[in-house]
């Protein structure tokens, strides 16, 4: 009844590194459809639950057979032992670096030694939580150097360990840089901050 098919949308049911069990599934028109993953418990897993069985059964259905059917996924999830390691909003696979744009059709940036680009699906998992908002959408032509002229750097060292922390906050895996902005009082260290 869970198994994966193409019809019904279902892709899959796994535990993440934590232990937590997260179930995949397609999600808008064949033509323009995308994967999903969601802690099991969510309401968005909910929701498909419920979906999945008024297509199936032609009516609504009630509580205890949507208890039942994820009753089943975890049933699945324990037989099958799949565990994917998930991420929050950066990932890394084969030497490329993913970035979750936290938008609606869970498309990402794609980052590679050459350049990036945006992609429907990455090939990795991606968790979501309640506080994540939707990254600005990229666009191509920017440079780093515009921070010259919106942070106050008295060095160029000051730069250079600046914008290092940045691109360090996308590297998928530690160790992290800590940012530690040192001055004056009135010398702009909560707008560099706040930036």
């Amino acid at each position: 009844m869970v198994e994966g098919n193409s019809a019904s949308g279902f892709k899959g049911v796994w535990f993440a590194e934590d232990g937590e069990i997260f179930i995949s599934f397609e999600v808008g028109s064949k033509e323009n459809c995308h994967i999903e993953s969601h802690p099991l418990h969510s309401p968005a897993a909910q929701g498909w639950i419920r979906r999945y069985l008024r297509a199936e059964n032609k009516k609504a259905p009630h509580k205890h057979d949507v208890d039942n059917f994820r009753d089943e996924l975890v049933s699945k999830a324990y037989e099958d032992g799949l565990r994917v390691q998930t991420y929050l909003r950066v990932g890394e696979f084969e030497g490329r670096i993913y970035i979750d744009l936290g938008t609606p059709d869970w498309k990402c940036a794609e980052i590679t030694e050459t350049g990036w680009s945006i992609i429907q699906q990455a090939p990795i998992a991606f968790r979501r939580n309640a506080h994540m908002h939707p990254l600005p959408a990229p666009e191509q032509g920017g440079s780093l150097e515009l921070f010259n002229e919106l942070v106050n750097f008295p060095s160029g060292t000051d730069y250079l360990l600046f914008t290092s922390f940045l691109i360090n906050a996308y590297h998928p895996t530690g160790p992290y840089f800590h940012l530690l902005l040192i001055g004056e009082k009135g010398s702009a260290k909560s707008s560099a901050a706040r930036l």
